[in-house]
């Protein structure tokens, strides 16, 4: 069952970056659907992994296209993601530990914080995503 839904409300019109976060919102959908599920906390740490990777791919994605276009937000995006992967890699340091209600507010940051940054920051810079490629 999907927690969250792409529409198209959060396209900002570039196709890599828009294949991208349909991508992100498949691996959150993935990790929902395996939370909790004893049988599955290897897909789930595998998961992760895979989130994780995919973000850093993503993010460098997204700074190479407004780096090209000379966006003069630059440095604030770049910051943006940067503490987004702090928090990961904060998550990745207690994964051992983690138990269901923390993979849960993981899981409830991890929604909020893309639908969050695609509609407020992504859409509000595209004309330079635009102009990137």
């Amino acid at each position: 069952m999907a927690i969250v839904t792409w529409d198209g409300s959060l396209a900002i019109g570039v196709d890599i970056v828009d294949t991208q976060h349909k991508e992100l919102f498949r691996v959150i959908n993935s990790f929902h659907d395996k939370i909790g599920r004893e049988e599955d906390s290897f897909a789930l740490t595998v998961l992760l992994d895979s989130l994780k990777n995919y973000v850093t791919y993503h993010f460098a994605t997204e700074e190479r296209l407004l780096e090209r276009a000379g966006c003069p937000e630059l440095d604030t995006h770049k910051g943006a993601h940067a503490a987004f992967a702090t928090l990961m890699e904060h998550y990745e340091l207690n994964r051992d530990q983690a138990h269901c209600d923390e993979l849960l507010k993981l899981q409830s940051f991890l929604v909020g914080w893309l639908t969050n940054h695609i509609q407020h920051e992504d859409l509000r810079l595209k004309e330079y995503f635009l102009a990137g490629l």
